[in-house]
């Protein structure tokens, strides 16, 4: 069996490379003016939540929230979610931490 060459395939000039060298990085940032702490400063801005944040709750568990919310009873709520009361304080504290990220 003879070996294939494989064409080498040459990079597009505005793609990064699969891999990032840090030196080369540093070296060229270094040659552009900029320093490793205004490029730490720049990429920490630019860093997302993990995993893009809150995921949006079900629709029964908002309509048994809003409920909660008017009501206040506790036990209702859980009843409409099917849960013990340990998963629905868990329930109430997500939709709450969704509530508030909404609102910021």
């Amino acid at each position: 069996m003879t070996a294939r060459n494989k064409s080498k395939k040459e990079r597009d000039p505005n793609q990064l490379p699969m891999t990032l060298n840090p030196e080369r990085v540093l070296q060229a940032l270094k040659e552009w003016g900029i320093t490793k702490a205004q490029f730490r400063k720049a990429y920490d801005a630019t860093a997302k939540t993990r995993g893009g944040g809150l995921r949006t709750p079900p629709d029964k568990l908002v309509r048994a929230y809003a409920r909660f919310e008017r009501d206040g009873d506790f036990d209702a709520f859980c009843a409409a979610l099917g849960v013990d009361s340990q998963r629905g304080n868990a329930a109430i504290g997500r939709m709450v931490r969704w509530n508030a990220a909404k609102r910021s």
